[in-house]
Formats: C-alpha cells, sequence, structure tokens
C-alpha cells in the first residue's frame, strides 16, 4: 500500500497484494504460539520476531500476546520501527520508477513519510514515559487498547476478498510465501546470534 503510487500499481494487484499479506500474517499470528515454545527464546526475542514477521500492527499483538507483556511491547515496537522505514524505501523506488507530475507526488511521498500512528505511538511513549498519564486511567486505557485492536483485526479481515485470493496469479503466491519463509527464517536466525 505504501509503494503503490510510487510504482504505479494496478488496483487488482494491490486488492491481491493486501489479501495475501492478510492472510499470511494470520498464518504466522496462529503460528508462532505453535513454534515458538519449542525454540526456547526469552520474551523480549519472541516479541522480537513476531514484530519482525508479520505485516500488519494488529497481527503482531496479536501473535506475541501468548508470550507476555514484555513480548507484546517489544513485538510492537519492533514492528513500527520496521514501519519507519517505509519512507526510505518509496524514497528509493521513486528514484527508480519514471514519475508523472514529480512535484505532487513528492508532496504526497514526503507527507507519509511518517505514518499518523507512529506519531501517536511516540507521543504515548513520552507521556507514559514521563508520567502525564495518570495511574488511574491506564487500567481504561488498556481496555481501550485492546477493544481497538480487536477493531483493528476485524476490520483487516473485513478488508479481505477472497476472490482475489483465488484470482492471483502464481508468481504472486510464490512471492508471499517466500517472502513470509525468509521473514520467518531470517528472524529466527537472527534471535539465535544475539540472544
Amino acid at each position: 500500500m505504501a509503494v503503490a503510487p510510487v510504482i504505479h500499481a494496478r488496483e487488482e494487484d494491490i486488492g491481491a497484494a493486501l489479501a495475501f499479506t492478510a492472510t499470511g500474517g494470520l498464518a504466522i499470528v496462529l503460528g508462532l504460539p505453535l513454534l515458538l515454545p519449542f525454540l526456547h527464546l526469552s520474551d523480549i526475542a519472541e516479541g522480537s520476531v513476531a514484530g519482525l514477521t508479520v505485516y500488519a500492527v494488529p497481527q503482531v499483538m496479536a501473535a506475541a500476546s501468548p508470550f507476555g507483556t514484555a513480548a507484546l511491547h517489544t513485538g510492537t515496537l519492533v514492528k513500527l520501527m520496521r514501519v519507519l522505514t517505509l519512507g526510505p524505501v518509496c524514497i528509493v523506488l521513486s528514484l527508480l520508477y519514471p514519475r508523472k507530475n514529480r512535484q505532487t507526488e513528492t508532496h504526497q511521498t514526503s507527507r507519509r513519510l511518517i505514518p499518523w500512528y507512529i506519531t501517536g505511538f511516540m507521543l504515548m511513549i513520552t507521556c507514559r514515559s514521563f508520567n502525564i498519564i495518570p495511574e488511574a486511567l491506564l487500567p481504561v486505557l488498556n481496555t481501550l487498547a485492546t477493544t481497538l485492536t480487536v477493531m483493528a483485526m476485524a476490520a483487516l479481515g473485513m478488508s479481505i476478498d477472497i476472490r482475489s485470493v483465488f484470482k492471483a496469479s502464481g508468481p504472486l503466491m510464490l512471492t508471499v510465501a517466500l517472502s513470509l519463509a525468509g521473514l520467518v527464517s531470517a528472524s529466527l536466525a537472527l534471535m539465535k546470534i544475539v540472544t
């Protein structure tokens, strides 16, 4: 979605890619809690693997939460740092692809370098770190955060057009499968090296 305007992707390709990444992310969400306990990783390492492998922020939270609070926080932070890399990726791709109406697209790309939820996340970290949020509000905010996460997961599920999955070409299916396998393998290897 982030690079679609930059590479002039077709609507049907965007829809199919979204469907496959959401479906693949769901497979990882369900698979990580079954796989990771056998690898004897720490909570932080398990959260990091979730943050490094799963595509959507709500899915990362769902994948990391079975491993505890530390894993959930680590996974969310790692995923949001991944999201921040979309800005540089969009800039590089914009240099590689011919552009129509360069001035308008440059303005749109620069506005998207930092997604709004990253700004909100950093603001909440700052507020929590400096005790700006009263302790009495924390349970209410935690419940609200959980509710909104469940709603985001439901919205992600409703955005999948199953027909796009069945109509997708073999190369797209192969790309998604190899992408997921590569992300999981590289993430597990990294965690084994650093822990």
